[in-house]
């Protein structure tokens, strides 16, 4: 099914303009109109009609676009939003996002509907296309754990974080460092995963360690999955000492992975996962910390600054590593 940004996209106009034309304004040129009717007959666009009614107006709700609320990092900065939204009096709702669809249509609606005055945007990546849409509603969008392209965002350097984590176990004589992460090919774009791991291989390039291939290992996210790479990992010839896992979720499955085969952590293999999420120290898990919920709050402080026309500015967080129990000297 079409929408409203499948229309804007094929006519060569913005948002905006097919909505004018929906509307019936006059403020469209005549041959403009004629091309994006011409598109919405083609596509068979059919809009949403109590969305179209409603978006002569604008509501002063704060939408929040969430991918994977089963997410613990994700969950984490949703909480500190939701915390840093508390005093505001607004209606806030969410669009959750866990496909390519879910995403499109979520943009389509947020663009054709009830605009909300404001957009805060967790972890997901937008195109320059869908954010010249955002502009075009004059929609008031602020980014947490990712950059989005003309707006204020809340992030953290992961390439700094992989270079943390993998010198972390470096210097305490490891050598022979494995990571453990996501798949290249994000369908949503996320880079969280390659970006830890271009950190991993800095530090193990300025440290004069040739990286070995069969020591890096991708997967879909999830403790199955990098348990299923941790046993392919432990088969090898000379399996690795030390794992930097992409997040604690990984990190988990790598642990079971090597108690599974009857070795220990640390004396045998030691593990450091990234996110520092609520679970890692019942696990006693050594981790690069992030300030999730932190980074929440601040980028519900940034939506709110935005919404009253303040000058705002990007902000960089810094991350640490947490020492506990699964990292030993070699």
């Amino acid at each position: 099914m079409a929408t409203i940004l499948d229309v804007a996209r094929e006519a060569g106009v913005g948002v905006g303009t097919v909505s004018r034309v929906l509307n019936g304004r006059e403020r469209v040129a005549p041959g403009t109109r004629a091309r994006v009717l011409a598109v919405i007959e083609r596509l068979d666009y059919s809009p949403n009609l109590s969305a179209r009614s409603l978006s002569r107006g604008r509501t002063e709700a704060i939408c929040l676009l969430v991918p994977y609320l089963t997410s613990a990092s994700v969950n984490a900065r949703l909480q500190g939003v939701v915390e840093g939204l508390q005093s505001s009096g607004r209606e806030t709702f969410l669009q959750i996002v866990d496909s390519v669809d879910q995403r499109d249509r979520a943009i389509a609606s947020i663009v054709e509907g009830a605009k909300p005055a404001g957009l805060l945007v967790i972890s997901l990546p937008l195109s320059d296309n869908v954010m010249a849409c955002l502009r075009e509603a004059e929609i008031a969008t602020v980014g947490v754990d990712v950059a989005l392209d003309g707006v204020p965002s809340v992030t953290v350097d992961d390439i700094e974080g992989g270079r943390l984590a993998t010198r972390f176990l470096l210097d305490r004589g490891h050598r022979a460092v494995a990571f453990v992460g996501d798949l290249e090919d994000q369908p949503l774009g996320f880079r969280s995963s390659q970006n830890r791991r271009l950190g991993y291989l800095d530090a193990l390039a300025n440290a004069g360690i040739e990286q070995a291939d069969e020591y890096v290992k991708s997967g879909p996210f999830g403790r199955a999955s990098a348990h299923r790479l941790t046993r392919e990992l432990l088969t090898l010839a000379h399996p690795p000492t030390a794992v930097f896992a992409a997040s604690d979720v990984q990190a988990f499955g790598v642990l079971e992975a090597i108690r599974s085969d009857g070795l220990r952590v640390p004396e045998d293999v030691s593990v450091i996962g990234y996110d520092d999420i609520e679970l890692a120290p019942y696990v006693g898990l050594t981790s690069v910390h992030q300030p999730l919920f932190e980074s929440g709050q601040m980028g519900a402080g940034l939506l709110m600054a935005r919404l009253r026309q303040e000058e705002v500015e990007n902000v960089s967080l810094a991350v640490s590593v947490v020492e506990r129990d699964t990292v030993a000297p070699l």
